[in-house]
């Protein structure tokens, strides 16, 4: 069975815009990093200002977490059909992940990356570190998903599946 929204999922038109747009991805980075840069100081020269943002920061986890359960959930079945019916080098060589229920939770996992910077702003707003590690990632998550799903490249399979499986935890975990 398939959710509407799914039905209607148009992998070519996807795909081009993709192929047409990739390169966005470094503009939004770039702005991703002004914004730490700027929002760290902005924080730092208005000590007076405190935001009690756990109700917000509850439902920020919340919501990442169930939308990475219901992709790890909507990828799962293709990934060990993949596995059991045809086999491991299949799920790394093939891109038939591109199409279809998977290909639109592909699309939404991309695109989904942009939307994981907000991360970032309950760590500024809550005057907390952010990390080498922590902004390198999304940034580099980012640019690497986009450059890979215009390609569709094949072990996108297993990075999507792998990143839902630990998304569904990790902010579960922190709701």
């Amino acid at each position: 069975w398939e959710f509407p929204w799914e039905q209607d999922f148009d992998p070519v038109r996807s795909t081009l815009w993709m192929r047409k747009n990739w390169l966005l991805s470094f503009v939004l980075s770039i702005l991703y990093g002004v914004f730490i840069i700027g929002g760290k100081k902005f924080m730092r020269a208005n000590p007076q200002l405190q935001f009690n943002l756990k109700l917000p920061l509850i439902a920020w986890n919340w919501s990442l977490a169930i939308f990475s359960i219901f992709g790890c959930l909507r990828f799962s079945p293709e990934m060990f059909h993949c596995l059991r019916k045809l086999s491991f080098e299949y799920s790394v060589c093939n891109p038939s992940f591109s199409q279809g229920v998977t290909g639109f939770w592909t699309e939404a996992f991309a695109y989904s990356k942009v939307v994981e910077f907000g991360d970032s702003v309950f760590l500024i707003l809550r005057r907390r570190p952010v990390i080498f590690l922590h902004w390198y990632h999304h940034v580099t998550v980012l640019i690497y998903t986009w450059h890979a799903y215009k390609d569709h490249t094949a072990a996108g399979r297993w990075f999507i599946w792998m990143n839902y499986t630990v998304h569904s935890f990790m902010y579960t975990y922190y709701a």
